[in-house]
This record gives structure tokens, C-alpha cells and sequence, in this order.
């Protein structure tokens, strides 16, 4: 009877799809490369010694030969002391963006022939196998990374969260369009695509560049660098940003190019036309705007908060709306390539019922007139 129920439970066992199990051993290996092309999720244990060991390439998907230990700190399921993981094969990526995550800086990597994440770990939606790379398809991970250099050479986009705290660290090269290596989650903020306090983001590759002019916006400055082989951008939000209750000023040029118009976040005087000192950041890119086009020709479209008669408020609006086109003439720019017009509180673009809403709302629209 004895002998009968052992062979029961072998067929059993034996029958059981390889999918349908965890591997599991006492103890992890040192990288899971020995189940490159498997489907077996690997069950095991983290000691203390192993989570200091090895190196750390990707986020939420790592290289297949990344150590498992260290790897499964950076990515949050379980601690220095270690602890059981399940780790779970992937097919390879054509990049693996590095971060700084739980005290452990992961690096950047190109293509690799297979990965491996961690049950209970944040998701990752999966990227193109390197041997079916899809021209358009879209990568996401739980956090940006630091910056873009794994993804140099490639087509897919990438959406990922910035923290608030990655929105005040690293360097940034460029504007609107920014060098690989400068820090993604600066760069957005530069950009305008998130405020200070981080978000969520889309940054588009592109090709190298053989200049990146440096600008101030957004309260970020962004330096000049020459030839880079690799850049990125980012994808414009579908509504204006806030960063606590002032208006985050989105790149004009470009913004004007995708979408032929673009909102003006300039301070002006209380109930007055003169404009403030601060404006002049989000001006002097304007009038570059203008001297990189000359073919270009403007409607400055004055917009008012709805506090105060409608009478009023439209009469500010033109105000204002000439005040930025009194400033750009003084800066040679033709009279002729500018039309002035106020819209008063008509065409608020969010709620004036609250102080965030009517600070969108005070703009000064410029859009692409023939």
C-alpha cells in the first residue's frame, strides 16, 4: 500500500507541466542565466552575504545575468537581510535602463539575450524580444530612470513616474530636445511635461544631435553641449501642468510645431498690463522662437481668470496681449508678424472656481496664424 501511494504521487510530480511550478532550491544562485529560454519560475533564499554581492543591470527587468540577490533589493521585495524571493524568466529587451533605487544603483544596459523579474515586484510591461523589435512599441516601467542612455538607438518610447525627489537630481543638456545622458525627471521639468512635485511621463527617442543650446525655464537651468549621439524628448500632456499653483511653462517652439498654438504663463502686474521681471525667461524664448522662424507670424490672444466684471476683464486681456507684443517689436521683430487680440474670462481651459484653475486660465495664448 506503502509503495502504492509513493508511485502515485512520482506520476503525479512527473505529469505536472513545467509552467505550472516553481523550481526551488535552499539557497539562490548567483544570476539566473542557467534559465535563460525557460519558463520555470525559480523559488529560493536571499541571505544577508548574497544581497551585498553581484551586479545590478536594468529596473523592474533585469539583465539574466544580473545577481538575483542584489537585484531583488533594488527592486523592493525584500531588505538587506535578506528573505525568500520567486523569480520569474522574461524573454530579452533591446535596453535596460539603470536607476538608483532601495540604496542600490542599478546600471544601464543595451540588448541582452534574456531578463528575469520578481513576483510581487512592481509591473513592467513587456518589451519587444530583441529578435522581434517592434519600430513602435512602447516600454513602461514603475519608475523613470535616471536617464536614457540605455535606450540610445532604439524606437520605443518609454512612460514611467518621476518622483519628486528625481525631479530636483541631475544634470540637463538641451532644450526640448535633451542630450541621452541628461537626467530624465530635471529634463521633464525643464520641459514643463511635470512640476516640481514629479509625475508621469512620456520620453520619445531620438537621434544624436550635433548641438544642445542651453535655456533657463521652469526655474532649471540647462547647459550647452555639443555633438551626442543619442536624445531624447518628451511627449507634450494633454492638459497644462501645475506645480502647486503656478502654471508650468511647456517648451514654445516645439509646442507650436505639434500643436500650431501655445499658452504663455507670464506674470504681469495685479489688475495691470505692466509685466513682471520674472517673465523674461518664457519671453526671450519666445522672441528665439520667432528669430528661428521668420516665416512665422503670431496671434497673441490675451485669457483672464473670471474675478471681476467680463467688461473688464476683456479689456485686460488686450492689454496684456500687447504688452508682449510691445516687448517683442522693441526687439525687432515686425509689427506685421503679430496680431493682438483679448478673449477676457470667454474661453477659460480650466475651473475658475479654484486658485490652481484660474492660475491656468491667466495666459497669454500665442497661435500659428497664416
Amino acid at each position: 500500500m506503502r509503495s502504492f501511494f509513493a508511485l502515485a504521487i512520482a506520476v503525479l510530480i512527473a505529469s505536472a507541466a513545467p509552467s505550472d511550478r516553481a523550481s526551488a532550491q535552499s539557497v539562490c544562485p548567483d544570476n539566473f542565466s542557467a534559465f535563460a529560454g525557460t519558463a520555470d519560475n525559480l523559488s529560493c533564499a536571499c541571505t544577508a552575504e548574497a544581497t551585498q554581492i553581484g551586479s545590478v543591470w536594468g529596473m523592474d527587468v533585469y539583465t539574466g545575468d544580473s545577481g538575483i540577490c542584489r537585484s531583488a533589493v533594488h527592486a523592493g521585495v525584500i531588505g538587506r537581510q535578506g528573505g525568500s524571493v520567486t523569480v520569474i524568466p522574461e524573454p530579452g529587451r533591446n535596453a535596460y535602463p539603470g536607476v538608483t533605487r532601495n540604496g542600490i544603483s542599478s546600471s544601464n544596459y543595451g540588448r541582452y539575450e534574456s531578463s528575469f523579474r520578481f513576483a510581487g515586484a512592481p509591473a513592467a510591461t513587456p518589451g519587444p524580444a530583441p529578435a522581434a523589435a517592434a519600430p513602435a512599441a512602447r516600454a513602461a516601467v514603475s519608475v523613470c530612470p535616471d536617464d536614457f542612455i540605455a535606450f540610445a538607438g532604439t524606437s520605443e518610447t518609454l512612460t514611467c513616474t518621476c518622483s519628486t525627489e528625481a525631479a530636483a537630481n541631475g544634470s540637463v543638456w538641451g532644450m526640448d530636445v535633451y542630450t541621452g545622458d541628461s537626467g530624465i525627471c530635471r529634463s521633464a521639468v525643464h520641459a514643463g511635461v511635470i512640476g516640481r512635485q514629479g509625475g508621469s511621463v512620456t520620453v520619445i527617442p531620438e537621434p544624436g544631435r550635433n548641438a544642445y543650446p542651453g535655456v533657463t525655464r521652469n526655474g532649471i537651468s540647462s547647459s550647452n553641449y555639443g555633438r551626442y549621439e543619442s536624445s531624447f524628448r518628451f511627449a507634450p500632456p494633454a492638459v497644462p501642468v501645475v506645480n502647486g499653483t503656478v502654471p508650468v511653462q511647456q517648451p514654445i517652439a516645439s509646442t507650436l510645431r505639434q500643436t500650431g498654438e501655445a499658452q504663455l504663463y507670464i506674470r504681469f502686474r495685479f489688475n495691470s498690463a505692466e509685466i513682471e521681471p520674472d517673465a523674461a525667461p518664457v519671453l526671450e524664448e519666445l522672441l528665439a522662437t520667432l528669430r528661428g522662424d521668420p516665416s512665422l507670424r503670431l496671434a497673441l490672444i490675451g485669457h483672464t481668470d473670471a474675478v471681476g466684471s467680463p467688461e473688464a476683464n476683456l479689456t485686460l486681456s488686450a492689454r496684456r496681449a500687447g504688452a508682449v507684443g510691445t516687448w517683442l517689436i522693441g526687439r525687432q521683430i515686425a509689427p506685421e508678424r503679430l496680431r493682438v487680440e483679448g478673449r477676457g474670462l470667454t474661453q477659460p481651459i480650466a475651473d475658475n472656481a479654484t486658485e490652481m484653475g484660474r492660475a491656468i486660465n491667466r495666459r497669454v495664448q500665442i497661435r500659428r496664424v497664416q
